[in-house]
């Protein structure tokens, strides 16, 4: 099955849901073998975005350990860099775009910075 963006599955969001709280998925991007998905949202609480990298093969999602880098940043919008594993985040309120270098292996942030708007990536 090929995954298609902004549509969420039921098996995409039991994957991410916590028995305490739903997880509320504020966007969702596929990568372009269709494969697997980025999920930027949060739980219960606004202030602490989380975003998740879902696979279609294994039918669950895989958090990204931010270590508290999203806290307080107005995130809208995430969606994926050209090499397949890196992405790009933008804020609701502002054409602030940030660019985040992730560890494939330990999904973990290697790098977070701010970067200009592109028409490579927008």
């Amino acid at each position: 099955m090929t995954l298609l963006t902004n549509q969420v599955t039921d098996r995409i969001r039991q994957s991410v849901d916590r028995k305490d709280h739903p997880f509320d998925i504020q966007s969702m991007h596929v990568s372009k073998d269709g494969k697997k998905a980025l999920l930027l949202g949060h739980f219960e609480d606004l202030d602490f975005p989380e975003v998740f990298i879902y696979s279609d093969k294994s039918g669950k999602a895989r958090r990204v350990n931010s270590e508290s880098a999203f806290i307080d940043v107005p995130l809208g919008k995430a969606f994926w860099a050209a090499n397949g594993r890196d992405f790009y985040m933008n804020c609701y309120d502002d054409e602030t775009i940030y660019k985040v270098e992730l560890d494939s292996k330990t999904y973990r942030i290697k790098q977070f910075e701010e970067v200009e708007p592109s028409d490579d990536y927008i």
